[in-house]
């Protein structure tokens, strides 16, 4: 997803160029999708969410949320 964003922004470039709140948009999707993408534990833990350990599904989840919004947002502003 971080990449098929990366070429979807690409090209709305001439969107982009008018639209500057969908660069930003963009830009927020990216961002989260991208730090997902990256993330590697050494150790995948299912805790509780209020516990110690890290729940790493959540943790994830919150980085696919924030982009997964973003993106409704992007569609949109497109639609206008």
């Amino acid at each position: 997803m971080y990449y098929m964003m990366q070429a979807v922004k690409r090209e709305y470039h001439q969107a982009l160029a008018t639209k500057p709140v969908l660069a930003q948009l963009f830009d927020e999707s990216i961002d989260p999708l991208g730090k997902a993408a990256m993330m590697k534990p050494l150790v995948v833990l299912d805790g509780s969410p209020d516990g110690v350990f890290a729940n790493h599904r959540r943790n994830l989840d919150a980085y696919i949320s924030e982009a997964r919004q973003k993106m409704y947002s992007i569609r949109e502003e497109l639609e206008r």
